[in-house]
Parts: C-alpha cells; sequence; structure tokens
C-alpha cells in the first residue's frame, strides 16, 4: 500500500463516528447497510452521516451501491 492511500486511510478512520461507522460496516452482511439503518444503529443524524460517509468514500475504505430508493454502504476490503 502506497504511503498517500495508507495516510488518506488513517486519517477518515481518525474520527470517532467515521471509526464505529467502518467497524458497524464490517461486521455487517456483504450487501451492506443503508444509510438510514447505519444513522439509526449509531444515533448519527442524517446529515452528519452524510458527511463521514463522503470521507470514508473518498479515502477508498467503503462504496456505495443505490437500490431502488436507498443507498447500501459496505467495505471495501
Amino acid at each position: 500500500m502506497e504511503n498517500s492511500i495508507a495516510a488518506a486511510a488513517f486519517g477518515a478512520l481518525a474520527y470517532p463516528h467515521r471509526l464505529r461507522i467502518f467497524r458497524l460496516l464490517i461486521n455487517s452482511s456483504a450487501e451492506g447497510l443503508a444509510a438510514g439503518e447505519i444513522a439509526e444503529r449509531l444515533d448519527i443524524p442524517a446529515s452528519s452521516l452524510s458527511f463521514h460517509l463522503s470521507i470514508l468514500q473518498k479515502a477508498g475504505l467503503i462504496s456505495s451501491e443505490r437500490r431502488q430508493r436507498q443507498i447500501n454502504y459496505s467495505t471495501n476490503i
């Protein structure tokens, strides 16, 4: 793994909410979880969750997939 990629990943996980989101997704099924379910399980407001999910996606740690009316997130391991 290149240093810049590793630094981006560690930087993204340096915040408690993002680490909690990532840990939840690692422990979820391969299909991932819908954003609403993540917000509910971790008690994070939707607006804040959206911000944290985008940071994790930009770091390459998670990916998203639209399924009908919802977006499911899963880890990129």
